[in-house]
């Protein structure tokens, strides 16, 4: 069964508890017409950034994104979006600084296609992903860079029509718990097992590098539209995982 497969709109924005995960889920063509607004949210180093994509959509996406992500973190910690300001650690993940109570949260966003993720938790880290299938899978890319022996065998023994859906349920997996960790690519994803089928409760089965892992993170499949597939990770403190849609008509006036 999926988790969080009830996205609901809430009337108001709803308060984090401390063992809690709220992800979120946006379409960027919601946010289409409100692009001007969102730019604005944006800090100077932002806007060069959207400014760089050679295609609209591309820039479109971005905006949306990380636009989104400020009006929910400031709605989290009770300032207004434009006002906040973000670090990066050593591997690239993201942090917000500044506001009260910057300290108590954490925050991944990820985004493919029509579709936006952010996830957010109180203290512990979080990982979140999503992949929109583009192209053909084909035993190619089963490298040993990205995928273990065991989960390369695992995905040849699924039926063709089927490999969609495993590759890109295994992909966000993987791509999930590295976020979560905070050690981005630089170990590589092959000293790591995942549960393959998509079918089959996703779970890590063994990290040979850090094994105080396999006791520490929950892994979520997330339910999304045809075609996508996305995955969380969450500390096992975590006892609940909430489901929110983030909408223009909802979040789009500032505080």
């Amino acid at each position: 069964m999926k988790h969080a497969d009830r996205w609901t709109i809430p009337p108001t924005m709803p308060r984090l508890e401390s063992r809690e995960a709220h992800v979120w889920r946006a379409s960027v063509a919601q946010w289409e017409t409100s692009q001007p607004a969102l730019v604005e949210l944006l800090d100077p180093a932002e806007r060069q950034r959207a400014a760089q994509f050679a295609f609209p959509a591309d820039r479109q996406r971005f905006v949306a994104a990380h636009a989104v992500l400020r009006i929910l973190l400031a709605r989290y910690l009770g300032t207004t979006a434009a006002r906040l300001s973000f670090t990066t650690a050593a591997a690239g993940k993201p942090h917000v600084v500044g506001p009260a109570g910057a300290a108590n949260i954490e925050f991944n966003m990820s985004h493919a296609g029509d579709c936006i993720m952010i996830a957010v938790t109180p203290v512990s880290p979080v990982g979140v992903d999503v992949e929109y299938w583009v192209g053909d899978v084909d035993e190619a890319e089963f490298s040993s860079e990205f995928f273990s022996e065991y989960e390369r065998e695992e995905l040849r023994q699924i039926s063709r029509e089927r490999q969609h859906a495993a590759f890109f349920a295994l992909w966000t997996r993987k791509e999930a718990l590295v976020k979560a960790t905070g050690k981005g690519l630089s170990q590589g994803l092959a000293h790591f097992d995942m549960t393959v089928d998509p079918d089959t409760a996703p779970r890590l089965l063994a990290d040979r590098l850090h094994r105080e892992n396999e006791a520490r993170w929950r892994v979520c499949d997330l339910a999304l539209d045809a075609r996508y597939s996305g995955a969380l990770v969450v500390d096992r403190r975590v006892t609940a995982v909430r489901a929110f849609r983030a909408e223009p008509t909802s979040l789009l006036v500032d505080r």
